[in-house]
This record gives structure tokens, C-alpha cells and sequence, in this order.
């Protein structure tokens, strides 16, 4: 393969994942504080800093995934979220230590992929097509889990040892609305009354 086609099919990938990325993106104001979480040697376009980016792939895994900072949104994750299965959600975990984390699939609708993600955003651990109503023990310790849409992993070829870009919390969009959380809350509560 030649230089000339190699750089054509990297421009060609970036004009694919600027057609995936939502506008609203975009347009949000730059982050005022510098994310730990994306290498600043890097010299990334605006969409490759929103999305989840495989570098040693040069392909994007997910235009606009959700960050989930807290431990709730960590416990919650994609449970009852709509349209998890390909194209759907994607969920970034960022861990405040190394540690192997039970995944569970309860109440989450169709399969996803998972990525383990050690400090540096190399890729340690994969899951592909991890099934509703299953439990999952990582078999890694990971600084950073990233749950995206089922086939994710086979078609970007993403491998053990990539390098993955991740996104600005800043530019990332949260999936769970306040209906969302009320009806997890109001479940919650009537589980702990019938126990």
C-alpha cells in the first residue's frame, strides 16, 4: 500500500465519523480545564476529542459517548437506556484506581462491547457481545472501562494493546434524563419494600 492510500483512507475515516458526530458537540465552548483523560501529544481534530478514538486503528469507536464521573452514574451505566445495540450509547468509566469492577447486565436491553483501558488508555481487556442479564467479573485491574455497541469491537479490529483516545468529560453527553432516574429510584424503592 502506498503513502498516497494510506492517507487517503485516513482522511476518508475522519470525513466518515464527522458525518456520525452530532452538531450540538461541536458547538459547546472549549473545556477550561485539560482533561487527564486525553493525551495532549496528540494532535486531534474537534470530533476525535469528543468521541472515543482508536489511535492505532485510526477509527473512531463512538462519535458522542456518555462519561460516567460519579458512583451512581457508574452503578446505573446503560440499565434502561433505549437503542444500546449497534450505533446506540457508549458509556466511559473512569476508575479512581486500578481495580477489577463486577459488570452486570441487569435491566440493560440489548448485548454490548467493553474495552478494559489501563492508565495510559492502552487497551488491556475485551468483551465482545456481552449479553443482557449477565454477570461479568473484569478479569483485569482497569483504570478505565468503556461499554459501547455490540460489533463495535469486530468491526473497528480493535485489539489488546491499542492505543484509545478518550474524551473530554467536558464534551461528553449525558444519557439518563431526570424521568430516567426517577423511574431507576422509584424501582429501587419499591424492590426494597417487597424485601
Amino acid at each position: 500500500m502506498s503513502p498516497a492510500d494510506s492517507s487517503t483512507k485516513r482522511s476518508s475515516a475522519k470525513r466518515d465519523a464527522t458525518r456520525l458526530v452530532d452538531a450540538a458537540i461541536l458547538q459547546q465552548p472549549p473545556s477550561k480545564n485539560p482533561s487527564s483523560l486525553k493525551p495532549s501529544s496528540l494532535n486531534l481534530s474537534p470530533i476525535e476529542r469528543s468521541g472515543v478514538f482508536n489511535e492505532t486503528r485510526n477509527a473512531m469507536l463512538h462519535p458522542a459517548p456518555a462519561y460516567a464521573a460519579t458512583p451512581l452514574s457508574q452503578a446505573i451505566g446503560l440499565m434502561f437506556a433505549r437503542g444500546t445495540g449497534s450505533g446506540g450509547h457508549c458509556v466511559v468509566f473512569a476508575f479512581s484506581e486500578p481495580k477489577r469492577d463486577l459488570v452486570s447486565m441487569f435491566f440493560v436491553r440489548e448485548p454490548i462491547d467493553i474495552l478494559l483501558l489501563d492508565e495510559d488508555s492502552r487497551v488491556i481487556g475485551v468483551r465482545e457481545r456481552l449479553r443482557p442479564w449477565r454477570v461479568w467479573l473484569l478479569p483485569v485491574r482497569a483504570s478505565y472501562m468503556v461499554e459501547l455497541p455490540a460489533g463495535t469491537i469486530q468491526s473497528s479490529k480493535t485489539l489488546i494493546g491499542d492505543a484509545i483516545v478518550l474524551p473530554d468529560p467536558d464534551r461528553c453527553i449525558h444519557m439518563w434524563t431526570l424521568r430516567e432516574y426517577a423511574l431507576f429510584f422509584a424501582f429501587q424503592a419499591g424492590v426494597f419494600v417487597l424485601l
